[in-house]
């Protein structure tokens, strides 16, 4: 009786393993369906643009910059013009004004900056400088509006190492005239915002050209 329990014991723990074999068979079968039938991908659909970053669509200008970089507004892109007033490039943006329906006031710089060039060619913008600034002992004039640094110096609180060049940008009385008799001739009458205000860039201006 013994030897009969032990043979129904093991025919009962055999047909348990046939059976724990046929489900996880049965598991894996139904995994590779899930995964043929595309249940296993991620519930979005990127047909619908929901996994795209901020739904933006570059083809439609929203993640370009609105600067040109080559319409010489860079002041470190290497171009001739003066990136700070360029009167060519005013009269480029302001060509269509007249369909504008509203009536609108004009912001014009007085101020100046220095932009600083490396050994290594790397570029730095430095506000406030002027011309009385660099035309010292610590600097050489080499031609146009450009200056390099013949000493170790501070510069309005910058540190320039000899070598290094500076290109002065700076608003005329010359210039600011130009531009404020071309807003006067397109526009008619107008209000003008000047930016900044300080007393060393007022010093450069007679106060009639800026009435």
């Amino acid at each position: 009786e013994m030897l009969e329990q032990a043979q129904q014991e093991k025919e009962q723990q055999q047909q348990s393993e046939s059976s724990e074999n046929e489900s996880s068979n049965s598991d894996q079968s139904q995994q590779q369906s899930d995964s043929s039938n595309g249940s296993g991908q991620s519930n979005s659909d990127p047909s619908d643009g929901s996994n795209q970053s901020n739904n933006s669509d570059p083809s439609d200008g929203s993640s370009q910059s609105n600067s040109d970089p080559s319409d010489g507004s860079d002041p470190t892109d290497g171009s001739d013009s003066n990136s700070i007033l360029d009167v060519n490039l005013l009269k480029n943006y302001t060509k269509n004004i007249d369909d504008y329906p509203l009536k609108l006031s004009y912001a014009l710089p007085l101020f100046s900056w220095g932009i600083v060039k490396n050994h290594e060619g790397k570029v730095k913008l430095v506000n406030g400088l002027t011309r009385e600034m660099l035309e010292t002992d610590n600097f050489s004039h080499i031609g146009g509006n450009n200056y390099k640094a013949e000493n170790d110096c501070f510069v309005n609180g910058f540190y320039i190492s000899k070598g290094f060049t500076v290109e002065l940008e700076e608003v005329s009385p010359a210039l600011l005239k130009e531009a404020r008799q071309y807003l006067n001739d397109k526009v008619g009458k107008h209000t003008v915002v000047y930016f900044h205000l300080s007393k060393g860039y007022l010093n450069r201006f007679p106060i009639t050209d800026l009435k």
